[in-house]
């Protein structure tokens, strides 16, 4: 992976972690939907961001060179977990497009056949027709995290985002772990 990109962007003061999480998330869905007005091509895509937030109010906008695989996806995480840490972060976000099975979309027992395909693919969703691309964004703070999505709509012309959905939260849902989450949440957790 080459050395992430960053930039660094002026947000609200937060008095809280719920106010860090609000501006986190205006920022990167109101900056997404501009993104998405630029695009001129069917296949443009959003590409991965972290923001990582001050209580002070300053933000950083970390973006990979390139994410090629599995291990540029560790490497830039342990960046962006570094960063939080060492300028007193009270939220990060993460924005990246994905692709999505809900149950709600297929019921129960058809997802547990999807779950066992996923199993046999390592989590890839490839081939099953009913997942759909999304846009997700998280935001973790020292004791809380949100997950939300917006559904990319692909068109003859550029792709479109329907509006955003919380899919999940630490005090709604299951716990969230994983190589991408969990060193951001323990820099927080430092922190906080």
């Amino acid at each position: 992976m080459s050395g992430p990109r960053r930039m660094g962007i002026k947000l609200p003061e937060s008095e809280s972690e719920r106010d860090a999480v609000d501006a986190v998330y205006g920022c990167l869905t109101t900056g997404s939907e501009e993104v998405g007005r630029g695009f001129t091509e069917s296949d443009d895509d959003w590409s991965p961001m972290w923001l990582v937030a001050t209580a002070a109010g300053q933000g950083t906008i970390i973006t990979p060179v390139e994410m090629l695989d599995q291990a540029d996806k560790i490497a830039i995480t342990e960046y962006v977990a570094r960063f939080a840490r060492k300028v007193g972060a009270v939220a990060v976000g993460h924005l990246n497009s994905s692709w999505l099975v809900a149950t709600e979309d297929v019921g129960e027992a058809r997802m547990k056949e999807i779950d066992a395909q996923m199993k046999a693919q390592y989590g890839s969703t490839e081939g099953i027709p009913e997942r759909r691309e999304i846009l997700m964004l998280i935001i973790y703070t020292a004791t809380s995290w949100r997950q939300y999505h917006a559904s990319i709509e692909r068109h003859d012309g550029p792709p479109t985002l329907a509006p955003w959905v919380l899919m999940g939260s630490s005090d709604k849902s299951w716990n969230l772990t994983g190589t991408m989450s969990d060193p951001i949440r323990e820099s927080l957790r430092r922190m906080g």
